[in-house]
């Protein structure tokens, strides 16, 4: 009984001490927080809560965003809204606006044209649900800059805010949360800052960056579904490639890899479903 007790207790240990190395491969080596920035590992960081957006937005308008030289995290949280609370929060956020405008009028002063601009808003967005045409959404915008000394931290940060004033978004720093906001702007879909704005369908759909220089106009005049393979991100201007080589007049190409490698289902996941048009395969 002692011996297999030690047994076990020697096997605990074991565990204790390997099972750290395993997590601790995903961490940094050091992190200190600061009120508006944070030490990673000897990288500087500081983050932003986008709380400003513009009136109008058109497809691919954080695509600028998206293309900057410089190393910018952007994460967006996206939270469906019932459609009964969204009728609710419509109705009244439009008795809100209603009931200042009267006011407005019977002091006899000028209107606001903001406010004017956001009843006319209101009401077109709650007749679009309340036809069915499209939905609210709970949207949440953060940024992560990232730079190698407090200097250059603060040369991006003032670029990367100068970029998003000119897409006539409003990024505050989250001061004394910069922990919250780097946790917040990692792959891991938590929110934790909590500053979002509401979005309907079309607005939402202009956010998500598929639009790319490297992308071939489409045909208005073709209701067919878009032919080729998504490839991933141009190295240069980080956009989307999107490539049909049967739709060229030479459908040959020339893949290289390194001897070892298996080049064969990559190039069958590459050409898509264009390899099933073709059992030639890759040698045709």
């Amino acid at each position: 009984m002692i011996r297999k007790r030690a047994g076990c207790s020697r096997a605990s240990r074991q565990d204790k001490t390997t099972a750290p190395k395993g997590t601790g491969a995903f961490t940094p080596d050091a992190l200190a927080v600061g009120p508006r920035h944070l030490e990673i590992g000897g990288e500087q960081v500081a983050s932003f809560a986008v709380t400003g957006f513009p009136r109008e937005v058109y497809p691919g308008w954080l695509q600028p965003l998206l293309t900057y030289p410089g190393r910018v995290d952007v994460s967006v949280h996206i939270e469906p809204i019932d459609p009964v609370t969204a009728a609710t929060r419509l109705k009244r956020q439009l008795a809100k606006l209603e009931s200042g405008r009267r006011y407005t009028e019977q002091k006899g002063r000028l209107l606001d044209p903001h406010v004017e601009a956001a009843t006319e808003d209101a009401y077109e967005l709650s007749s679009r649900v309340a036809r069915g045409e499209g939905k609210l959404y709970r949207l949440g915008l953060y940024l992560t800059v990232h730079a190698a000394s407090p200097e250059e931290l603060a040369d991006e940060v003032a670029a990367v805010r100068s970029l998003a004033a000119s897409l006539l978004l409003d990024a505050k720093p989250t001061s004394y949360r910069s922990l919250q906001g780097w946790v917040t702007c990692l792959p891991m879909g938590l929110d934790l800052i909590r500053m979002r704005r509401t979005f309907d369908t079309a607005a939402l759909s202009a956010t998500f960056p598929f639009t790319s220089p490297d992308l071939p106009p489409s045909d208005p005049t073709s209701v067919a579904a878009p032919t080729g393979v998504l490839y991933g991100y141009n190295i240069g201007s980080q956009g989307l490639v999107h490539w049909d080589r049967f739709a060229l007049d030479n459908h040959n190409s020339v893949v290289l890899g390194q001897p070892g490698i298996h080049l064969l289902p990559r190039l069958r996941r590459l050409l898509g479903p264009a390899h099933r048009r073709h059992p030639a395969g890759p040698h045709s």
